[in-house]
């Protein structure tokens, strides 16, 4: 599999200030092609990156924060060839599909329309998309129907761990996952509930011990503290392999886990 960050920063004054993009995650397996919360400037970064996000096959979404799901959207929009042809995959938290806490779906009902299939998941629901097995896993966030996602391809699994307070069965839910990604908004000694800090990311890390496990994700405290020493100090206690994201930064699961920033 072929995983690009187009964006690396997230939470409410990263994102406002653009610290760094908020573009989400891509994922390629042969021809299926995926948007991983897709933040804000998502479809930009597409272009930037000379990616066409026409061929995008989905858009997979873990709730309904702007950080996550601001340009869901306008890929549903994309994937239709501009609402021309019934095309392409929306897996999203019912908070994405359908509104959360009195508030409207962030993809307005158009665009869900013009999808060839919209599938609402919570924790441990599964579905395919081309040669990819995608199952949603438990998280606990203020969005109470956010979930995380392991993406099983030919190589092996991958986890992707949203925003969530952690709590000790994830070790188990991620155990098998070669590349383990985690959104680590929090740096050290600055632990706020519903987010995982770098102490929380070193126990999951040491107990699922993945060959690599990827930060990303970070707030404004984060990026400040320094990212590289968030991966330094999970690495020198856990032994793993840990590596703070950049923007632009490709992973390939193929032969091992090669990362190229």
């Amino acid at each position: 599999m072929y995983i690009k960050f187009l964006g690396t920063c997230g939470g409410r004054f990263a994102t406002i200030f653009q610290t760094r993009s908020t573009g989400g995650i891509y994922l390629k397996e042969e021809e299926t092609r995926i948007s991983l919360d897709p933040g804000p400037g998502a479809l930009v970064r597409f272009h930037q990156e000379k990616i066409d996000p026409t061929l995008l096959n989905a858009v997979v979404v873990s709730h309904c924060h702007i950080d996550h799901a601001n340009d869901a959207a306008i890929l549903a929009e994309t994937i239709t060839k501009g609402s021309t042809r019934r095309n392409g995959v929306l897996i999203a938290s019912p908070s994405v599909v359908n509104g959360y806490g009195g508030s409207a779906p962030i993809i307005p009902r158009y665009y869900l329309t013009k999808l060839d299939r919209v599938i609402s998941v919570k924790a441990g629901d599964s579905c395919t998309v081309g040669n990819i097995n995608i199952t949603a896993t438990p998280a606990q966030h203020t969005d109470r129907t956010t979930v995380g996602y392991i993406f099983n391809g030919k190589n092996g699994k991958i986890g992707y761990v949203s925003d969530s307070s952690y709590f000790p069965e994830m070790i188990e839910i991620y155990r098998d996952c070669r590349l383990l990604i985690i959104c680590t908004t929090r740096p050290l000694n600055a632990r706020i509930h519903h987010h995982i800090c770098t102490e929380d990311a070193a126990e999951l890390v040491a107990g699922v011990t993945p060959e690599t496990a990827v930060l990303t994700h970070f707030g404004l405290k984060t990026l400040h503290e320094g990212t590289k020493k968030q991966a330094r100090w999970i690495f020198d206690r856990t032994g793993i392999r840990t590596i703070a994201a950049c923007d632009s930064m490709v992973i390939e699961t193929k032969y091992g886990i090669h990362v190229d920033r």
